[in-house]
């Protein structure tokens, strides 16, 4: 450690705090956020040490980016850009050696910056943001992951130790649940991926807040701050974000308020060019306007929807979510402002007339809500809400412009900084600094139309240019409307801002953030930033209250007592009048919510009470209210024609002033207003919608008003329309208006117009209109309670041939779909116009075409077709691919397409639990609930379901979508594992097969003994190789019985019976020592306490050879490398290390290679490995010893021929023959057992992708191909069947054959073909590849179960070589076939690489058929229960600790062979009770006698997840993830294992 003098370090403060003196900091007690954006230096020319941060208290940097590992569950952050973050030095001050962090490292770039911004200001808190639109694509599947959350968690730790001056992290994940960038966005021609959600995203939001915030406190970090970014959008707010109120309906007990240290949310992009309307991007209220795109209380049609109460999406009803509903902690809580705004341009005459022509065409796809023509320039906020399409073809006298953006069609206008190289980029953004003293930097273009001396004001020069600023006074938003050039900006400036915040502290928010900092105006103190700093100063007014006594000329009234309260009702103070009937309340806080109440002896009081709404209390206030015991009352009816009208309110104002003084709403037309004091002057009025009223004023009133009437009217408007076809009118047709129970009905004029006038208002009405042979679109128009006049117009639907796209239940759109007409006379040729899907998916071919229509051809035979044509890179295969049409429809006909076809899904009711307990002579329920896997609108039902209970059918009953049967076991039934199936078809072909394994138990009397339980555990191999003389043989098994004890256990073998030796753990021994080589058939035989036995039965095969055989069960094969590299990354492990270390059973030497000629072989050795060494030499006699203590363990050692450098090419016989003896060699001097070829890149080059056959005979005419299996041939003759042969060739030579066949592709299936007989293993690399087909057309990403499976499915099953050349490749025996994996994800591409418990899923099911969620591939031929094993590259990567877990590969397959991860009974098990299995939340673990001292849960690699002493009968196993787990459970002196499997 180095110590500075500390002169100097005295000098160096000085100098500092001479250099950077202390800065102001906020004067208020808020949060101010602020985001800086990583870009903004770039063309906004704005640097971290512009920042104004005495105006800020905390600094959020946008944004670093977060790389998640799913096979690893390993999460790295990553820089965006490295040169922006620690490259540069435009500040000129790096090196700098900070005053608050010394012994930081130096760095340069935004890093470095920040770090002098700390200095200056040592209030400032940086946080680094994680995320943000583009950058959320990793946070569902890190927080879905127990690891990936820790692993997120500890790489922040390492970043703030690195990085000490940043003080926490912010999450700004966009969005969980549902929305995000939808995949279609680019950014410098990069398309940006899209945001992936699940359904979990609520829950694994909260857990991953959680342990970020416990690993901060676990290493020492409590000061450190987390904080989150939640969304804007009123919709889906509760549904997808879990707060203090909605823990229950989320089924958790946590929520993002428990773990942050505040929330800031998005007070802004409400609304934008998205819309092709104008609109406001952040308006502070409203919302209610019926053409408004933000109200959420109008249909698709823009007509009101009865009873609807939802929020609109405006910052108002927003905020009243997240405190109302979500429960947000209001301190917490920090509202989002923009700085940016949005421009639109209104459509011209051209457009509109477009978008009223084609409404239905799918790039104009026009919303109902939109109004078509413009609103008048005499409006008092003209422009707004008005048809802006983003930018569509132009027409320049009628002929089409499409000089625009071609990737993407609708496009909004230029924004501040948008770059005019990437026309297909455009933002639409429109930021204050640009309006305000226009831009600065690189902008495309300026918008500079702010006066400089007031921003809420436009300039003068903008203003001859034809702006205007408008003032809305209900959603407090200014806008600039342009009518000239038909350009409106929606933004924010210092009038709207100080609303805001004003408006957070009303609502005690913690404070405000900021979206974003470099989008302020510069060297001003008119900035936004400015406002804010200022406005939330927070002010104290007074608020004084005069009481009068009106029966008394107005003298004061003492003794008043007034109490004044806040929103939710508690009480902030209270007082009482003094003898000038006057109280006041001091130092009130403005702008929030107050109410006044004030009691005395029987007065009464006009008002009756104060009530100050949000933002109102801005002021010192003073109020005269009337007290007096004289009063009078007034009480009549609201009627319409004598019928009295109900749900009424009626307001009572001072006539004078209008206040309101008074207000009672009648539910059956009869008001009273009583207390009211006499000798003032009133207006009574009366409001309801669809109504108008009469009022009534009163004088002076001195005595009480009774039987009044106030008259009113329901409203009346007019329904009216134009119908057309294209352009031209359509008269005669027949207008339908339904509603309020009548019909009224009209016909179109000459012009195509109808209309109705009076209609009664507040009715719900549909408008339906009728020609003979036409149909219209819409079919029909709903309005939803009638409240202003109505303009409905419809068109002629011209849609001949249609249909929907969809993927699944989602509609499709962008897709290109083609109708074929066939030749069908000179008159009628051949026709094929296309279309593309709407944004519904749907597509139509008007009946009238250019020249010709196609009902036309409906009178001929020619037919014709429908297809589906995606462009690259729209990965849709839809079904079926084509309609062919024999006869082209005589009328208007539907053809749909789907990339999914509804099948039988299959859900297990009962039984329930892996283990079914009943009584003797009980039935056991059998329940399955099928239905379809989605709905397409078709009418596929399900055809059938049959249930089978161990192949046997069983009859079943159905209600709905359950299906029910009962199954009576016999005696012989209990104590024994059973296999209910369930079979189900749909009417459309698709069948399902799902089958639920459980053991049957008995309990209470009469139960059937339960016969003991044997597992062979040794010899693993029983094929055993004894070359050297004979030695004795363990034979052990496991012998347990779960209804009493094994009371003998004896074993005949070689002619004798002889009782085994018990041991512990239940294991019973017997050595055998045999005499010859030859095959001993033994039994073994287990009885029980009541006489019951059990037989074993197996053959030991003594074999006397100079190879050691494969092993007869399954194989765990692993690669041993014969180097190592220089940096000692990844280990050379001598054999006898890998003897001791892992459980693999064979393992493969890599490699044999060749000399430069490719023919002649050595082999590679790692001359310089201690082990092997003599006097510090290489001693070869050290590495065959080494190989032997593998092979005296009776586990093969394979020579392998290959690899990724070792090449081969035997062009001829003389090659062939160097090559064949010196493998023979090498073989013969190093003992080795086999030999693997392991051909790849060049050397699997044969030139043979001419080949028509692959006998021998067609093989013959390509020498390369011929002499390398000609070789292998010789080999395996030469040694003879114990010869182990085996290879691994990667899928690209093997399976790729199934698509295409060529020099490379399928290359290797010859090879296979030929030595099909001589080959004992074939392990193709399913790694290092990429999406393959699988035989079902499907395909499948490597890395994944359902590769592995259809890979494998394919070699077991067959298949002609690319699809239709002639050339069968049989199916190869599953006991030949290896699942060839990675050991970690550094050993080969991190994609292929799969955890165990993902790969088991495969193998149960091609092994057993066991179902496994997700799954898309289906076994083609049935299950293969013989499948041999796993291999794995590589034995020294599995030795590798932080690639994957050491040596997770060899003892994970070891534990998942030895059945499976099943543990056998014991009597311990017998002894406790589990239950839920499978389990969800909690599980109940129960002893029959004693108590459980502990209980620990493992997943199938042997982790350890949980652990819990003494634990209560009920706990919560909610957190664990879906799979299969081993419980450990102790009691007393025995351990029991019980196999739990959790959903």
């Amino acid at each position: 450690m180095i110590f500075k003098a500390p002169k100097l370090v005295l000098f160096f403060l000085i100098l500092t705090n001479f250099i950077f003196p202390q800065q102001n900091q906020p004067q208020h007690s808020k949060k101010v956020v602020g985001y800086f954006a990583q870009w903004a230096m770039y063309a906004r020319d704005y640097n971290v040490l512009d920042i104004e941060a005495d105006k800020l208290t905390h600094l959020m940097y946008a944004f670093y980016d977060t790389k998640f590992d799913e096979s690893t569950d390993v999460v790295t952050l990553l820089s965006l850009d490295e040169w922006a973050d620690f490259g540069h030095n435009e500040s000129a001050m790096h090196p700098y050696e900070s005053e608050l962090f010394p012994s930081a490292e130096p760095v340069k770039g935004n890093f470095g910056d920040l770090l002098i911004l700390k200095d200056r200001y040592p209030h400032l808190k940086i946080l680094m943001s994680l995320g943000g639109w583009t950058r959320s694509q990793a946070f569902p599947a890190i927080a879905a992951s127990e690891d990936g959350r820790a692993s997120l968690a500890l790489e922040m730790v390492k970043f703030l130790n690195t990085y000490p001056w940043f003080a926490g992290f912010d999450i700004d994940w966009e969005f969980p649940v549902e929305g995000g960038i939808d995949g279609t966005e680019k950014i410098q021609d990069f398309v940006i991926p899209k945001q992936p959600n699940t359904p979990d995203d609520d829950k694994n939001l909260v857990l991953l807040l959680k342990k970020i915030r416990q690993t901060f406190d676990d290493n020492g970090m409590k000061d450190k701050l987390l904080t989150m970014a939640a969304g804007n959008n009123v919709s889906n707010l509760i549904d997808t974000h879990v707060g203090p109120l909605t823990e229950e309906a989320h089924g958790v007990t946590e929520n993002i308020f428990d773990f942050c240290d505040f929330i800031t949310f998005f007070g802004y992009d409400f609304g934008g060019n998205w819309f092709d309307q104008t609109c406001y991007n952040a308006p502070l209220y409203g919302g209610d306007h019926l053409n408004d795109p933000l109200n959420r209380n109008v249909d698709d049609k823009g007509m009101p929807i009865p009873d609807s109460t939802k929020e609109n999406q405006v910052l108002d009803g927003l905020i009243r979510l997240y405190i109302d509903k979500l429960g947000a902690v209001k301190d917490k809580l920090i509202m989002g402002v923009p700085f940016y705004g949005k421009i639109f341009e209104l459509a011209d005459a051209d457009e509109r007339e477009f978008a009223q022509l084609q409404r239905d065409d799918p790039l104009v796809k026009f919303p109902a809500i939109i109004p078509i023509t413009r609103n008048d320039a005499s409006s008092p906020l003209p422009g707004l809400y008005q048809y802006a399409p983003r930018e569509q073809p132009t027409y320049d006298d009628g002929i089409k412009n499409t000089d625009k953006c071609t990737d993407i069609v609708r496009q909004p206008p230029i924004g501040s900084y948008d770059d005019l190289d990437y026309k297909c980029e455009k933002s639409g953004v429109i930021e204050f600094n640009d309006l305000f003293i226009g831009f600065k930097g690189k902008a495309a273009q300026a918008h500079q139309y702010l006066d400089l001396t007031d921003p809420t004001k436009v300039s003068q020069t903008a203003r001859n240019a034809g702006w205007e600023r408008y003032w809305d006074d209900t959603a407090k938003v200014p806008y600039l409307f342009n009518e000239t050039i038909d350009q409106f900006i929606s933004y924010d400036d210092p009038q709207s801002i100080d609303l805001k915040v004003k408006y957070a502290l009303s609502k005690e928010l913690g404070g405000v953030m900021i979206w974003e900092l470099s989008q302020d105006a510069r060297d001003s103190d008119l900035g936004l930033l400015d406002v804010i700093d200022k406005s939330l100063l927070e002010a104290d007014y007074n608020i004084t209250l005069n009481f009068k006594d009106a029966s008394d000329s107005g003298a004061p009234l003492v003794g008043v007592d007034v109490q004044l309260k806040d929103a939710d009702g508690e009480l902030l103070d209270s007082s009482t009048s003094d003898v000038n009937g006057q109280v006041v309340f001091s130092d009130k806080k403005a702008y929030l919510e107050y109410k006044i109440t004030y009691t005395k002896d029987a007065l009464s009081f006009l008002p009756s009470d104060v009530v100050f709404e949000a933002l109102e209390f801005e002021n010192d206030t003073t109020i005269n209210i009337n007290g007096s015991s004289s009063v009078v009352s007034i009480s009549g009816t609201i009627q319409e024609n004598s019928t009295p009208i109900t749900d009424v309110r009626v307001v009572l104002k001072n006539t004078a002033d209008g206040e309101e003084l008074k207000e009672l709403t009648s539910t059956d037309g009869n008001f009273e207003l009583d207390g009211l004091i006499s000798g003032l002057d009133y207006t009574l009025i009366a409001e309801k919608d669809y109504y108008s009223f009469t009022s009534l004023t009163y004088t002076n009133i001195s005595t009480d008003q009774t039987n009044e009437i106030i008259e009113g009217t329901r409203n009346a408007h007019t329904i009216k329309g134009n119908i057309v076809s294209g352009t031209n009118p359509i008269d005669g047709v027949t207008v339908t208006v339904s509603g309020n129970g009548q019909d009224y009905t009209g016909n179109t004029d000459s012009s195509g117009d109808y209309l109705f006038a009076d209609i009664p208002a507040g009715y719900n009405y549909t408008v339906t209109p009728t020609k003979t042979d036409l149909r219209f679109l819409p079919s029909s128009t709903a309005i939803s309670n009638l409240n202003s006049d109505i303009t409905a117009n419809f068109e002629q639907n011209e849609g001949y041939i249609y249909g929907s796209l969809k993927d699944g239940q989602t509609p499709v759109s962008g897709i290109k779909v083609q109708l074929i007409l066939n030749w069908a006379s000179n008159d009628f040729t051949y026709e094929a116009p296309d279309t593309t899907s709407d944004s519904d998916g749907m597509y139509f071919f008007d009946n009238q075409q250019e020249g010709y229509k196609i009902s036309d051809y409906s009178d001929f035979t020619a037919g014709g077709e429908i297809k589906v044509i995606p462009a690259f890179g729209q990965n849709y295969v839809f079904k079926p691919s084509n309609y062919k049409l024999s006869q082209i429809p005589a009328n208007p006909t539907q053809f749909d397409f789907n990339t999914q076809i509804p099948a039988p899904k299959i859900t297990f009711n009962a039984p329930s639990q892996s283990n079914v307990t009943i009584s003797n002579g009980d039935s056991v329920s059998l329940e399955a609930l099928v239905a379809l896997t989605f709905d397409d609108g078709s009418s596929t039902t399900i055809s059938s379901v049959e249930f089978k209970l161990d192949e046997e059918v069983v009859s079943n009953t159905q209600e709905q979508d359950t299906y029910s049967g009962t199954w009576v076991p016999s005696d012989s039934d209990f104590g024994t594992s059973h296999a209910f199936t369930v079979l189900a078809q749909s009417s459309n072909g698709e069948s399902a097969t799902k089958t639920f394994d459980f053991t049957l138990e008995c309990t209470g009397t009469n139960c059937p003994n339960v016969l003991p339980q044997l597992a062979l555990v040794t010899p693993a191999n029983t094929t055993i190789n004894q070359n050297n003389g004979f030695e004795i043989i363990p034979i052990t098994v496991t012998a347990t019985d779960s209804d009493g004890t094994v009371s003998n256990v004896s074993i005949t073998i070689d002619e004798s019976t002889s009782n085994m030796t018990a041991g512990a753990d239940n294991t019973y021994t017997y050595n055998f020592l045999p005499s010859k080589h030859q095959e001993y058939p033994f039994v073994i035989t287990a009885v029980d306490d009541e006489s019951g036995s059990k037989t074993l039965n197996e053959t030991l095969n003594i074999i006397d050879s100079q190879f050691v055989p494969l092993p007869s069960g399954n194989i765990i094969l692993g690669y041993a490398h014969s180097w190592e590299p220089e940096d000692g990354s990844v280990p050379y492990l001598t054999f006898k290390e890998i003897a001791e270390k892992t459980n693999y059973n064979v393992v493969m030497y890599s490699f044999i290679v060749t000399e430069k000629d490719k023919f002649t072989p050595r082999l590679g050795i790692y001359y310089e490995a201690e082990a092997y060494q003599t006097n510090g030499a290489f001693d070869k006699q050290l590495l065959i010893d080494d190989i032997d203590v593998l092979r005296r363990k009776g586990v093969p050692v394979i020579a392998s021929i290959g690899g990724a450098t070792g090449h081969l090419a035997l062009n001829n016989e003389d090659e062939k023959d160097v090559f064949v003896s010196g493998v023979k060699a090498i073989i013969d001097e190093y003992g080795f057992d086999g030999v693997d070829i392991d051909l790849e890149s060049e050397s699997i080059n044969f030139e043979a992708g001419g080949l028509t056959s692959f006998s021998l005979e067609a093989i013959a005419a390509y020498p390369r191909l011929r002499y390398t299996i000609e070789a292998f041939k010789e080999l395996k003759a030469f040694y003879g069947p114990r010869f182990i042969l085996t290879c691994a060739p990667e899928t690209a030579y093997v399976q790729l054959g199934y698509n295409t066949y060529s020099h490379a592709a399928g290359s290797f299936l010859p090879v296979i073909d030929n030595l099909r007989d001589e080959l004992d293993l074939v392990m193709v690399q399913l790694y290092n590849t990429g999406s393959m087909f699988g035989l079902d057309e499907g395909i499948y990403n490597q890395g994944t179960p359902d590769f592995l499976t259809a890979m494998s499915d394919m070699l077991i099953t067959g298949f002609e070589v690319a699809r239709n050349s002639g050339i069968n490749f049989a199916g190869l025996p599953a006991s030949k076939i290896m699942v060839a994996i990675p050991s970690c994800p550094s050993a080969a591409q991190a994609a292929s690489y799969l955890k165990p418990e993902l790969a088991a899923k495969a193998l149960d099911y091609m092994r057993f058929g066991t179902d496994f969620t997700g799954r898309k591939y289906t076994l083609q031929n049935g299950i293969h229960p013989n499948l041999r094993g796993v291999m794995t590259w590589s034995i020294n990567w599995d030795a590798v600790a932080n690639c994957a877990g050491e040596y997770e590969f060899s003892d994970s397959y070891d534990a998942y062979f030895k059945e499976s991860l099943s543990v056998p009974d014991n009597d311990a098990n017998v002894a406790i009770q589990m239950y839920p299995n499978p389990a969800t939340d909690k599980l109940t673990i129960k002893a029959n006698q004693g108590t459980i001292a502990s209980v620990k849960i493992f997943n199938v690699i042997g982790k350890e997840m949980h652990a819990i002493i003494n634990p209560s009968e009920s706990f919560d196993i909610s957190f664990l993830p879906s799979g299969l787990y081993i419980v450990q459970l102790k009691t007393g002196e025995k351990m029991a294992y019980k196999k739990l499997v959790k959903k």
